[in-house]
C-alpha cells in the first residue's frame, strides 16, 4: 500500500473512531471533508488541492482542522512530497483534538514519516513525548470503566524502539519492544520474528548475554532455517566460554540439517576437536569436502588431519596431509613441511614403505635444514628397517652433508658397514615389516 493510500485509511478511522468529535463538525464541514476524501481516492489532485486550501483557510482551529491538515497532508504523500505530509499531519496533531487512540495512530504515521526521511531523532521526539502520556490515559480509563483500555498499538512502540536502535541507544529501545510483544500477546496475536530479532540484538549491544540467549531460542523455535541465529547463539555461547554448550547448539543445528554456510560448518568441527570428539569432527569436515560445501584449502586439510591423527586415524590423518601439500597455490616451503608431517605420521603406524614415499616427496619440496636432516634420518631408519640397506645408505650420506644430522647420519653408516662385514641384512633385529 503506498503511503497516501495508508493515509487515506487513517483519515477514515479518525472520522469514524472520533465519533464525539464528529458530532461538534457542522454539516457543511462535514460534507467538505468527504468531497475531498473522494477527490483524493479518484485521484484528482487539483481539485482537490483546491478545495482543501478553501476549507483550510475557513476553519477554526479544532477537530474539523485536525481531519482537514491529516488530509492535506496525505494530499502531499500522494504528491511524494514527505515534508510537506510531515508538516501538516505535525499540525494536525497540534490541536490536540483526536481522541487518544487516534493521536496514538497519527503520531506512529508521523514517526515512520521521519524514519523513511533517515531522522530518527525526530522519529523517536515524536513519539516519546506522546506514548508515556497515552498510556497513563490508559490506566485512567481502565479505572474508570473497569474495562482493558488499548490506545497504544503494539506498532506504535515498535517504531519507536526503531528510532532509538537507529540512533544506537539500544538501551533505551529494549523497554520498548519488550511492550509491544506483551501487547501483541495480550491481542492473541503472535509477535513479528523481526520484533524478537530487534530485542535480541538490543540485549546482545547491552551485554544482556543471558536475555539474548532466551531471545535467541524464541527465534530458532520461529525460523529454525535461519543458520544465522544458530551461529549468534553458539557466538555467545563461546564469548562466555561455554564451549560445550555452543557445540551442543551447532550440533542441534547440524542434526536438524540447517547448518549449510562453510564458516559454521568449520566452527562446528573445531569445537567437536576441542571438546574430545575428533573422529566426528573428521567425518564432518570429510563429507562437507567431499561435497563441495566446504572448500579444498590446505587450511581445511590441515584441520582434517588433526582430526584424524587426534581421532587415531593416522592413515586418514596422512592422506589429508598428502591432500593438503596438493593444494593449488600452496608453496612449495609449506607442501615439504605438510609431507614431512605425514612421514611422521606414517613412523608412528609403523608404515616403513609410507615413510619413505612422504620423505621422497617432501624432499623434492624446500624444508628448512632443521627439517631436512630430521626427515633424511626418519627415511633412513624407515629404509633399515625395512631392510633396503642401500637406500638407507643413501638417504644417511645425504643427512651428512648438513650439520644437524652429520653426526647421527656417521653413526648409521658405521653401523650398517659393521652389519654388511659380518654379512647381516639391514632390518634382521627389527622385524622389517
Amino acid at each position: 500500500m503506498r503511503p497516501w493510500c495508508a493515509a487515506l485509511w487513517l483519515f477514515l478511522a479518525l472520522l469514524s473512531a472520533g465519533a464525539a468529535q464528529a458530532s461538534t463538525l457542522s454539516p457543511a464541514t462535514y460534507e467538505n471533508l468527504n468531497d475531498i476524501q473522494t477527490l483524493l481516492a479518484e485521484e484528482n489532485w487539483a481539485e482537490a488541492r483546491e478545495e482543501l486550501d478553501e476549507l483550510l483557510e475557513d476553519l477554526q482551529p479544532g477537530f474539523g482542522k485536525a481531519l482537514a491538515l491529516q488530509l492535506s497532508g496525505q494530499y502531499w504523500l500522494a504528491q511524494e512530497n514527505n515534508a510537506k505530509a510531515i508538516a501538516e499531519f505535525e499540525q494536525a496533531l497540534a490541536q490536540n483534538a483526536f481522541a487518544p487512540a487516534q493521536e496514538s495512530g497519527m503520531a506512529t504515521n508521523v514517526a515512520q514519516l521521519y524514519l523513511a526521511e533517515q531522522q530518527a531523532k525526530k522519529a523517536q521526539q515524536t513519539l516519546e513525548q506522546r506514548l508515556p502520556k497515552l498510556i497513563q490515559a490508559e490506566l485512567a480509563e481502565q479505572q474508570k470503566t473497569g474495562k482493558s483500555a488499548q490506545f497504544v498499538q503494539p506498532m506504535a512502540m515498535i517504531t519507536l524502539a526503531t528510532a532509538y536502535q537507529l540512533q544506537e541507544n539500544y538501551a533505551s529501545s529494549i523497554n520498548w519492544v519488550e511492550q509491544a510483544i506483551e501487547r501483541r500477546q495480550q491481542l492473541g496475536k503472535s509477535p513479528q520474528e523481526n520484533w524478537w530479532r530487534m530485542l535480541m540484538v538490543a540485549q546482545y549491544r547491552e551485554n544482556q548475554w543471558q536475555n539474548a540467549l532466551r531471545s535467541l531460542d524464541v527465534l530458532i523455535a520461529l525460523a529454525p532455517e535461519k543458520e544465522s541465529y544458530w551461529q549468534q547463539q553458539a557466538g555467545i555461547y563461546q564469548q562466555q566460554n561455554q564451549a560445550a554448550k555452543a557445540l551442543t547448539v551447532l550440533e542441534t543445528a547440524y542434526a536438524g540439517g540447517y547448518l549449510k554456510q562453510t564458516q559454521s560448518l568449520l566452527l562446528l568441527v573445531q569445537l567437536q576437536i576441542n571438546q574430545g570428539l575428533p573422529e566426528r569432527a573428521g567425518r564432518i569436515l570429510a563429507q562437507g569436502i567431499q561435497s563441495g560445501v566446504i572448500e579444498q584449502t590446505e587450511r581445511n586439510w590441515r584441520l582434517l588431519a588433526t582430526a584424524w591423527q587426534q581421532g587415531r586415524e593416522r592413515a586418514q590423518a596422512i592422506q589429508a596431509l598428502q591432500q593438503a601439500s596438493q593444494t593449488p597455490g600452496i608453496n612449495a616451503k609449506d607442501s615439504g613441511e605438510l609431507l614431512y608431517r605425514a612421514a611422521q605420521l606414517a613412523m608412528q603406524d609403523g608404515d616403513h614403505q609410507a615413510v619413505i614415499d612422504n620423505a621422497k616427496a617432501a624432499l623434492e619440496k624446500e624444508l628448512s635444514d632443521k627439517s631436512r636432516a630430521q626427515l633424511l634420518l626418519l627415511a633412513g631408519g624407515s629404509a633399515f628397517q625395512a631392510g633396503m640397506g642401500n637406500e638407507a645408505s643413501a638417504f644417511f650420506r645425504q643427512a651428512l652433508k648438513l650439520p644437524q644430522s652429520a653426526g647421527t647420519a656417521r653413526q648409521w653408516l658405521d653401523y650398517i658397514a659393521s652389519m654388511d662385514e659380518y654379512g647381516m641384512a639391514p632390518g634382521s633385529f627389527a622385524g622389517a615389516k
